[in-house]
């Protein structure tokens, strides 16, 4: 199988994946996917949650003992990188994947550098904090050139 050089674009809610083609002139829709809950607030992803409680004796006065350490919509943002790095690792471990350039949110960014394996980090060529997810290939190719 050829190796491919992959751009892949993220923020917190969408992701996108292109295969550079014509010597990296160009770029090929590969696929996306979407994160439905990255749009909702907490008290949205959270229903039907008991009352608070006191955390017992611990020195942290007036914090819900059944308060979550993440919130429901940190954690949506963190599965769906989750998910993103699984897909690209899962084409590494094909021997699919030769290189990757990442355009990202910074959040999403971090996120998904977080997530990655040393494996997999070793294949990242370009990073660009921005969010791509709405630009044209032609500005995506221009946003991973400068």
């Amino acid at each position: 199988m050829n190796k491919q050089s992959w751009l892949l674009v993220a923020n917190g809610s969408e992701a996108m994946i292109y295969k550079y083609i014509a010597s990296g002139q160009a770029l090929e829709e590969l696929g996306g996917s979407g994160n439905g809950t990255r749009r909702y607030k907490d008290e949205d992803l959270v229903t039907d949650r008991p009352g608070v409680m006191s955390a017992g004796g611990s020195n942290m006065h007036g914090q819900s003992a059944l308060e979550p350490a993440v919130s429901p919509t940190d954690k949506a943002k963190l599965d769906f990188a989750k998910q993103v790095v699984d897909e690209v690792e899962s084409a590494r471990c094909d021997s699919t994947l030769q290189s990757l350039d990442i355009i990202a949110s910074p959040e999403m960014l971090g996120l998904l550098r977080e997530n990655m394996n040393k494996n997999l980090l070793k294949l990242i060529n370009k990073t660009v904090d921005k969010d791509g997810i709405d630009k044209t290939e032609d500005e995506l190719l221009a946003l991973i050139a400068d």
